[in-house]
């Protein structure tokens, strides 16, 4: 009995020994997994949706899109990149993240993508948009009267982006609102309609733009109007406005070369008013030699052709000196006619011009017996026409220089071969008919366009006389002549060596058009540097005229001038200058003695027209002629 009951226990313990061993091995109950952490980069550039350019200093905000919580922020640099990381738990990964992009100026902007551990995400902004509106009144600038239809934009100045159009009604105003984004600091306005020139202006920008607009009239390259008989005689033709510059027109007289009178030349004038009306001389175009074939003058005037489009005149054309009373064809003009349109001259690029002078002859003839000295001017116009102009340095009037009253008009031709030859008037390839002088016109000059190149004419075996009157009786009066072209020695421009042609940028600076007989003589540009070279002679051509924009040699003080095209000028009597001067430019020898103390050329009208004089030194203009 006891011996079975001690085997049960032995039993049980052992029982008990291997339930504890069990238990012992694997080192008791598993722990669950730890978490696991994502590293996520998000990256990207943000641009203008206006332009693509790159947006710096933008905030980007990295959210969960399912509850909105932050995860990270980034900035834009100065390329528009950003990087914005952090770490998140794997089984709370979102499905989705949401970026929030901000910058001033820029319409805020959301983007939901899908969740990875690396995103790309490039985002483009709009720029915000301000609402804006713009008004006002196109009108005539010459009449005052509205422009229906006219066409008014508004650009930023740069030449930019268009901001906003409108057309102006039957009383000329506009009205237009727009949005803006990326407020300029100013607007271009601009206005155009059919028949006038465009107009502009730059006002300042806000949110309520008030800009008005004149527009001018637009005016073509040429206008003609008709001269009509007022006399039995016949005599009718047209005047002509031609564009010459900016600043300057060519008026020509084309009479019925068969009507004018033979005898006589005829003076014309450009009258204030309208022919109805009458009104005093406003002008003096070139009076026109009887004789002449073709009934031909011409005038350069320091007017540009907008002005003449527009005023308030009439032309007459006279008998005759002695005759002034009798009109014999007139004609209203500008803002009192409907003139003809045309094309206007072909002008060649860089005209050339020459001057030559005309000598001193004495006569028996009863006007400026003892001569008077002038100048023959070639100036280029196109491939095929040259204007050809004399003047006589008479100080004004012929009447004024004979204190008398002159009855007749002084003439001039060219003639073949040279003065100590002697030649018939030139009749072909060309015609050597020049315009006439009235005596009353206080410039004593006159024009007429020469069918012939200036090549031609600078290479032509010629010469000029003037005389006093038509008739043939006193043809033979010549109390000026000089050779031309071929005969004249150095190229003209009374023996200089070097011309300069020079023009005037309005009222605000000169300008080269052309050198010729030199390089390196002038820079480049408004008021450009010239470099003289001392032991030559120079001639400048002042196609800004003489009566607007008088040319002079000065030192480094304003007004103290050496040579003066206008008055006078402190070296203007140096015998080794030998300084000559007419209305259409001046002549010197550039001495020593004014190289020491040149300094500067200026219109003595207005300052601001200024350039330097230099010495040569072999360094050439820097650029230019």
């Amino acid at each position: 009995m006891q011996s079975s009951t001690s085997r049960v226990w032995f039993v049980l313990a052992l029982f008990s020994l291997s339930v504890l061993v069990s238990c012992d091995s694997g080192g008791g109950t598993p722990e669950p997994d730890e978490p696991s952490e994502l590293g996520v980069d998000v990256t990207g550039t943000v641009t203008s949706a206006e332009n693509d350019e790159p947006i710096g200093g933008v905030s980007v905000e990295v959210l969960r899109a399912d509850n909105g919580n932050t995860l990270a922020s980034a900035t834009t640099d100065t390329t528009g990149s950003y990087e914005a990381t952090f770490t998140i738990e794997e089984p709370s990964a979102p499905d989705q993240i949401r970026l929030e992009v901000s910058a001033e100026d820029f319409v805020d902007k959301e983007v939901s993508i899908g969740f990875q551990p690396s995103v790309t995400e490039d985002v483009t902004l709009e720029v915000m948009s301000v609402e804006a509106t713009a008004s006002g009144t196109v009108t005539d600038s010459n009449t005052g009267d509205p422009i229906e239809g006219a066409s008014v934009t508004g650009t930023r100045p740069d030449g930019g982006d268009q901001l906003f159009q409108a057309t102006t009604s039957s009383d000329g105003t506009y009205n237009v609102t727009f949005e803006v984004a990326d407020e300029p600091s100013e607007v271009e306005v601009a206005a155009s309609a059919d028949g006038f020139e465009m107009g502009s202006k730059t006002v300042s920008f806000s949110e309520e733009i008030a800009a008005d607009l004149g527009l001018q009239v637009q005016v073509p390259n040429q206008i003609t109007y008709d001269l009509t008989a007022q006399t039995s005689d016949g005599i009718s033709g047209t005047v002509t406005f031609w564009r010459a510059g900016p600043d300057s027109s060519l008026v020509t007289l084309d009479l019925d070369g068969d009507a004018t009178l033979p005898g006589v030349s005829h003076p014309a004038h450009i009258h204030n008013n309208s022919v109805e009306e009458g009104g005093g001389i406003v002008l003096y175009l070139s009076a026109v030699n009887g004789r002449s074939p073709s009934g031909q003058t011409a005038r350069k005037i320091g007017l540009p052709i907008e002005d003449l489009a527009t005023f308030d005149g009439y032309v007459n054309v006279h008998e005759s000196p002695a005759n002034l009373g009798n009109v014999v064809a007139q004609g209203n003009i500008g803002a009192n006619a409907e003139g003809t349109e045309g094309p206007g001259l072909d002008f060649v690029d860089n005209r050339r011009a020459t001057t030559y002078p005309l000598q001193a002859r004495a006569t028996d003839g009863s006007v400026l017996s003892g001569g008077v000295t002038g100048t023959v001017r070639f100036e280029e116009l196109t491939g095929s026409q040259t204007l050809v102009t004399y003047s006589l340095d008479t100080g004004g009037s012929v009447n004024s220089a004979t204190s008398g009253a002159v009855e007749v008009a002084q003439i001039g031709h060219i003639h073949e071969n040279s003065v100590q030859q002697g030649g018939s008037i030139v009749s072909g390839p060309f015609s050597g008919y020049l315009g006439s002088v009235a005596p009353t016109d206080p410039a004593a000059r006159s024009s007429r366009i020469i069918e012939a190149s200036y090549d031609d004419l600078t290479g032509y075996d010629g010469y000029v006389n003037i005389h006093e009157a038509v008739a043939d009786d006193r043809r033979g009066f010549v109390f000026a002549q000089g050779n031309i072209g071929a005969n004249a020695g150095s190229g003209g421009s009374s023996g200089a060596d070097v011309t300069i042609t020079v023009d005037n940028v309005g009222n605000s600076a000169w300008e080269v058009t052309g050198v010729s007989g030199a390089s390196g003589v002038a820079g480049s540009g408004d008021n450009p540097s010239l470099t003289l070279e001392t032991g030559k002679r120079y001639r400048i051509d002042n196609n800004g005229m003489r009566s607007a924009h008088p040319f002079a040699v000065e030192t480094g003080t304003d007004g103290d001038y050496l040579l003066n095209q206008d008055g006078d000028g402190s070296l203007e009597g140096n015998s080794g200058i030998s300084y000559e001067e007419d209305s259409e430019g001046i002549t010197f020898t550039y001495t020593q003695t004014l190289a020491d103390q040149a300094s500067a050329y200026q219109c003595t009208f207005h300052t601001s027209m200024e350039g330097s004089i230099q010495t040569d030194s072999n360094s050439g203009g820097g650029g230019g002629y």
